[in-house]
């Protein structure tokens, strides 16, 4: 996925029932909060994320993305 500024938070939740998601690239989504990264972390295989620009984004985030095994 790759730089698509209007998505939601609803939208890693969709993502994130992909098993074998390896990348995304959020870069630009003012409308991503830190669920999106909760969701995400539900991805064993997330290897790359891009949040550049994400400005709703906390430490939260990087919290949860944490639990990803495979992430960069």
């Amino acid at each position: 996925m790759h730089r698509v500024e209007a998505l939601t938070d609803a939208a890693a939740l969709h993502l994130a029932q992909c098993p074998q998601l390896q990348t995304v690239d959020f870069a630009g989504c003012e409308n991503l909060t830190d669920a999106a990264a909760q969701h995400l972390a539900q991805c064993p295989q997330l290897q790359t994320v891009n949040f550049a620009w994400c400005l709703n984004l906390t430490d939260a985030a990087a919290q949860h993305l944490a639990q990803c095994p495979q992430l960069q």
